[in-house]
């Protein structure tokens, strides 16, 4: 990801970001694609811990990659378009 800062305002070039993702990272990314979109299905499909996956998310929606739709409990996860 190449940050550009211009007059005080951030600008993200975020073309080819996906090249610096964890294997994981694309895991979770492509899960989610399929509407496999909740934290308990994440950890289910990938066979990974529940820290491991919110460590996960945590550093996809830093990324800008995805955003969590609706409450911690009953919420999911969605890819930015």
């Amino acid at each position: 990801m190449q940050i550009i800062v211009k007059n005080g305002n951030v600008t993200e070039n975020v073309t080819n970001v996906t090249k610096n993702l964890t294997n994981l990272e694309n895991q979770v990314l492509e899960l989610i694609k399929q509407e496999i979109n909740t934290t308990k299905d994440l950890v289910v499909k990938t066979g990974k811990t529940k820290m491991s996956i919110s460590r996960t998310t945590a550093s996809l929606q830093q990324k800008h990659l995805i955003v969590r739709v609706g409450s911690n409990r009953i919420g999911h996860w969605e890819v930015k378009e």
